[in-house]
């Protein structure tokens, strides 16, 4: 694979991992029609609200305790 294919592939997964995101956050409760401005809170947010973990790496449980951070918030943008 040169590095045109591994862009390519990169930025393919990307796309399928902002998908993934917005799934998560619908199913989280975020309003449809906001969850563009939710997508982009739950980056903005990441460090603030994993400000006391120790760990490295995110997990499934850091996903979820971004996401009620994000809920805690900005209630107005989940139903």
């Amino acid at each position: 694979m040169d590095i045109k294919e591994l862009e390519e592939e990169n930025q393919e997964l990307s796309l399928h991992l902002a998908d993934m995101l917005e799934v998560a956050l619908l199913y989280a409760g975020a309003k449809k029609d906001k969850i563009e401005k939710v997508a982009k809170l739950y980056v903005d947010n990441i460090d603030e609200a994993l400000k006391d973990d120790e760990s490295e790496e995110m997990d499934r449980e850091d996903i979820i305790t971004v996401i009620e951070f994000i809920k805690g918030k900005h209630p107005e943008l989940f139903n």
